[in-house]
């Protein structure tokens, strides 16, 4: 069904389940069943991502490496009313460039990035993908935009203006309103 298919792309199994419950979504008993599976799913990978999240940005303040959370946990804390509903299964975070192969580092020692799935390439990217110790995505990132975008928002310029929030034991910081709305915009522009 293609229906449910967006739906499984975007991780909306929750929003889906209170639109049918509200009435403002028609679905099938069996399509019901199917998203109750799917969201049980999900959270258990925004579990995964969450314990991830808490252990790589406590290591990355011990090393005294600024971070800030792009999309999914700090969206889910700062944009929506009820955070359980935003669902995620991929960790952004940003870092600034000079301070990128320390964090790598930082994190593939302790364990939390495999080794196995690091991907170091050229100085000039801006976005790194890894893989966790329990197989969450971890994309580390050192711009807002890839350089081919057309500009680049580099990680220093947007770090004074970051916001701080504690949604479970680690206080982590976020881009504040309208840079989360560019980020959002960049990257869904870029999916």
């Amino acid at each position: 069904n293609e229906l449910l298919g967006s739906l499984r792309r975007g991780l909306l199994f929750g929003v889906a389940l209170q639109a049918a419950d509200s009435g403002a979504l028609q679905i099938s008993k069996e399509q019901r069943i199917d998203l109750t599976d799917d969201l049980a799913l999900a959270e258990e990978r925004r579990s995964a991502a969450d314990r991830c999240l808490d252990e790589a940005v406590a290591e990355l303040d011990q090393h005294g490496i600024e971070t800030c959370v792009l999309h999914g946990a700090a969206n889910a804390a700062l944009d929506y009313n009820d955070s359980g509903i935003r669902l995620y299964d991929t960790l952004h975070l940003l870092v600034s460039s000079t301070q990128r192969e320390e964090a790598v580092t930082a994190l593939v020692e302790r364990g939390i990035l495999r080794s196995d799935g690091a991907q170091r390439g050229s100085r000039r990217r801006t976005a790194f993908a890894f893989l966790s110790k329990d197989g969450v995505r971890v994309m580390v990132y050192t711009s807002l935009a890839p350089r081919h975008f057309g500009a680049t928002v580099e990680a220093d310029v947007l770090f004074p203006s970051r916001i701080t929030l504690t949604p479970r034991s680690v206080t982590l910081s976020a881009l504040a309103g309208e840079e989360r709305l560019i980020a959002a915009c960049v990257h869904a522009r870029l999916n």
